[in-house]
């Protein structure tokens, strides 16, 4: 028997997550913070904070939250209330790929970081436990890391109708049980490159109830 994988950082599962009738896992790059900050629930409290902001019932928790804020109005293409934001979260997944701090801060990158088989291995590992229906992956870093043989191999979905540089973005993968799961490939949200022009037209071809 192969030795029991346990998460770095646990991934944060909405409360609504499985009412969905079709799961969204959102799978960001990373985590920058020191490590005596940098536990297991990690990524599950940065969520909390952000809700309890988006809530009213707590200060802002950094600039870090305008990633998420972005996203969703991207994802449901307009701008969201907040209360239509935390019931955007309250039914998703969010899952890190680097299951260890990149740095301690942003200005420390570690790109060499993604190619460790670790990383790939606990990241099966939450597509077995979540089971999504939809992936949406943030950044070319953690989308360039994903092998074509995921599963039991992968289908390119349709371009039409979308403009050049968004070609390739969209995927269909058969995991190991058979189930389909679309992947989905944006730029991430803290990027400049990110914006609700660019990427609407590709995530409104996932059908995300709002």
């Amino acid at each position: 028997m192969g030795k029991k994988m346990e998460f770095g950082f646990r991934p944060y599962v909405g409360k609504d997550y499985y009412k969905a009738s079709r799961n969204l896992l959102i799978v960001g790059a990373s985590h920058y913070c020191a490590s005596d900050d940098c536990d297991i629930d990690f990524t599950s409290r940065c969520m909390e904070k952000y809700l309890a902001y988006k809530q009213g019932v707590a200060e802002s928790p950094g600039g870090w939250i305008g990633t998420f804020t972005k996203f969703a109005n991207a994802a449901a293409g307009r701008k969201l209330a907040p209360w239509e934001l935390v019931a955007f979260y309250q039914r998703v997944a969010f899952y890190n790929y680097l299951q260890e701090p990149e740095g301690a801060t942003e200005k420390e990158k570690h790109p060499e970081k993604f190619n460790d088989p670790r990383h790939l291995c606990l990241f099966k590992k939450a597509l077995h436990e979540l089971e999504p229906g939809i992936v949406i992956v943030w950044g070319e870093k953690v989308w360039q890391a994903l092998p074509e043989d995921l599963g039991k191999g992968r289908k390119q979905l349709s371009d039409d109708g979308l403009p050049g540089e968004l070609h390739g973005r969209l995927w269909e993968y058969y995991m190991a049980d058979g189930r389909p799961v679309i992947f989905c490939a944006v730029d991430h949200p803290s990027s400049p490159f990110f914006s609700h022009e660019r990427f609407s037209p590709l995530l409104r071809r996932l059908n995300l109830k709002f």
